[in-house]
């Protein structure tokens, strides 16, 4: 699997500074600038995701990005009402790095807190939707575990990790597809075009 070519990366992230971080909701913590504006970029590529995996506008894509420091792995939740479907996005807008272990397990342990619903493991943007995740949790049919990544595939130990989750009979909820959607540079590519 072949990362997303440089000239496409440019586009996405020209595209991701002026269509989806102006809605972003406010990072937490003090960052220095060069490291906010990198931050801000990662998180809009969940909207992105969110914008063109299920055709919703990049307003509302972006109210859905959690990810900020203390994010348990969680970098979008996302309730689809019409198809009773939560989505949980981990995204990973690097170049040319693989998703890996390191990024599965975290996404891992958010996912198993957020079932629970034990939010105060998490920051205050996925505290400050509390009512509407819990809603969503209570609501939902289906819950679709989605990993947009930028770079050169998926790790064998990723995405082991994540099918351990899935087949994890002790998380007891039918409603996890027991496969994740990847969305993959080749994809992203596409979409751009």
């Amino acid at each position: 699997m072949a990362a997303l070519e440089p000239q496409y990366m440019v586009i996405l992230k020209k595209v991701l500074a002026d269509r989806f971080v102006p809605f972003l909701p406010p990072l937490l913590g003090n960052v220095n600038a060069a490291d906010q504006a990198a931050k801000q970029l990662s998180r809009a590529f969940s909207a992105f995701a969110l914008h063109k995996l299920l055709d919703i506008n990049p307003v509302a894509a972006a109210a859905s990005v959690v990810d900020d420091f203390q994010d348990k792995g969680i970098d979008a939740i996302h309730y689809d009402a019409p198809s009773e479907t939560l989505y949980l996005l981990q995204t990973k807008l690097k170049g040319s790095e693989q998703f890996k272990q390191e990024d599965a397990l975290p996404f891992c342990e958010g996912i198993r807190l957020l079932l629970k619903q034990e939010f105060t493991a998490f920051n205050a943007n996925v505290q400050n939707r509390q009512a509407d995740i819990e809603s969503a949790i209570d609501s939902c049919s289906h819950i679709k575990l989605v990993v947009p990544y930028t770079g050169d595939g998926v790790s064998k130990t990723a995405s082991d990790a994540l099918q351990s989750l899935l087949d994890d009979d002790g998380l007891d909820d039918e409603r996890l597809h027991k496969q994740v959607a990847y969305y993959t540079a080749t994809e992203i590519a596409r979409d751009l075009l």
